[in-house]
């Protein structure tokens, strides 16, 4: 019986930051979300590497996203892998997007999109999105 308490204060730092990570993770998502909702495209890109493959086009779409429409958007974390200072996300990501030319024009869009982030200091910065052009407001 000993033993078994030992094993679990020896994880428990281990659980502990994994959790921590986790509630990190959910707070950047909603974090995503509330920018876009609030049509801020540099506060919502600055989550983002700039050295990522994309990051060139993702901010031309999410800044065209901005300015064109007004938007509504929620995350939904599905899954995530985190080790060390990586993390792999899953979400079910949801936009409304009404085009600000003719707001009775409603398009939804609703997709898993797949985040690889990296902590870089005390925040995390996303390195990858797929699919890509989830932003493009055409797409």
């Amino acid at each position: 019986m000993a033993v078994i308490a030992r094993r679990t204060l020896f994880l428990s730092p281990v659980l502990l930051r994994g959790a921590e990570a986790r509630v990190e993770l959910e707070r950047l998502c909603a974090e995503l979300a509330t920018d876009l909702a609030n049509g801020l495209a540099s506060a919502f890109l600055k989550r983002f590497d700039r050295a990522m493959p994309g990051y060139e086009e993702l901010r031309r779409d999410v800044e065209a996203l901005v300015a064109s429409a007004d938007i509504s958007a929620s995350i939904e974390v599905r899954e995530t892998k985190i080790e060390n200072d990586r993390a792999q996300l899953e979400a079910d990501w949801y936009l409304q997007v009404k085009l600000k030319r003719d707001l009775l024009k409603v398009r939804q869009k609703r997709e898993l999109v797949r985040l690889n982030l990296r902590r870089n200091g005390k925040r995390w910065l996303v390195e990858s999105l797929a699919p890509p052009d989830f932003f493009r407001l055409g797409g």
